[in-house]
C-alpha cells in the first residue's frame, strides 16, 4: 500500500525541514510519497528526492481548505495523510497507520505535546493531524469546506468527523504514539493558536505573524532540532497515561 503524506507549508522553511526529516525517517517498508504545497509567491523551496513533491504556486490560496482539497487531489497513494510543517513525526508514523488502518482510515486521539521546556507530554485530544484516509473517502465526504461554523483552530473540518463516524479509534495498544504535537515552540507561527470567528482576518494574521520569511529560492536542509525518539521515551517514562489536550494546553478548542 503506497503512503500519501501531504504538507501544506507558508513562509516557514525552518520548520518544514524538522516535517521533511520526519518523512524521510520513516520506517515503512511500503512505497510513500510527500506533497509539499508552498502557496508564497516570492519563495521557492528546493528539494530534489524522487519521494517528495514540492508545489510552488504562483499566488496565495484563498483559504486552508482549498489548499487541502489541491494536495489531496495530487495524491497517488492509496493512504493520504496529512502532515503539518509545525510538527513532529517519529519514524513509525506510516507503519502503524498502515497496520491500524479500517478500510483505508484511521484515527487516534494520543499524541505527544512539547513543553516550554523542551520535554514532552503524553495526551490525548482531536486534532485534524492525527486522521488518515483515501481519496474516495474525501470525495465521498464532500472533501474539506471553508466555513467558519465548521472549522476548529486544530484543522478538524466536516469532513473529519464523518471519518470519525465511520471506524472505530485506535487506542495506544501498546503502540507509542507517532505524532508531536509542536505549539509552545511554534507558538507565534502556529495557525491554532491564532484562531478567531473571522476565518478571512485569521487568514491575514497567520500572513503577518509569518512576515520574516526569506523571499528567493530555499534549499531545504532537512534536520531535527531534537532528539524526539528519546524525549518521546522520556514522556512515557514520567507519565504512561495520556493527559486531556485542554488541561495541558488551555488555548485547545477541541
Amino acid at each position: 500500500m503506497k503512503i500519501t503524506a501531504i504538507c501544506l507549508t507558508y513562509r516557514r522553511a525552518e520548520l518544514l525541514e524538522e516535517a521533511l526529516q520526519s518523512f524521510l525517517m520513516q520506517d515503512y517498508a511500503g512505497e510513500k510519497e510527500l506533497i509539499i504545497i508552498n502557496d508564497e509567491p516570492k519563495q521557492k523551496l528546493i528539494f530534489n528526492h524522487s519521494q517528495v513533491v514540492i508545489k510552488n504556486m504562483d499566488d496565495r490560496a484563498p483559504n486552508l481548505a482549498t489548499k487541502y482539497n489541491y494536495a489531496a487531489s495530487l495524491a497517488t497513494g492509496q493512504m493520504i495523510v496529512p502532515w503539518d510543517d509545525d510538527d513532529i513525526y517519529l519514524s513509525h508514523r506510516f507503519s502503524t497507520i498502515a497496520n491500524q488502518q479500517q478500510g483505508l482510515l484511521w484515527y487516534t486521539d494520543n499524541m505527544f505535546t512539547d513543553s516550554e521546556d523542551g520535554s514532552l507530554t503524553l495526551t490525548s485530544g482531536r486534532v485534524h493531524t492525527n486522521h488518515a484516509y483515501s481519496q474516495r473517502f474525501l470525495i465521498r465526504a464532500g472533501a474539506y469546506q471553508r466555513h467558519p461554523s465548521i472549522v476548529s483552530s486544530c484543522g478538524d473540518f466536516a469532513v473529519i468527523g464523518q471519518l470519525r463516524g465511520a471506524v472505530k479509534m485506535v487506542g495506544p495498544d501498546n503502540i507509542m504514539p507517532s505524532f508531536i504535537y509542536r505549539k509552545n515552540s511554534t507558538s507565534t507561527r502556529n495557525h491554532s493558536t491564532m484562531y478567531i470567528e473571522d476565518y478571512e482576518k485569521q487568514w491575514d494574521n497567520y500572513a503577518e505573524a509569518n512576515s520574516d520569511y526569506q523571499a528567493g529560492e530555499i534549499h531545504l536542509s532537512p534536520h531535527w532540532s531534537a532528539d524526539w525518539h528519546t524525549l518521546a521515551n522520556e514522556a512515557i517514562a514520567r507519565n504512561p497515561i495520556p493527559q486531556l489536550l485542554h488541561q495541558v494546553d488551555p488555548s485547545y478548542r477541541p
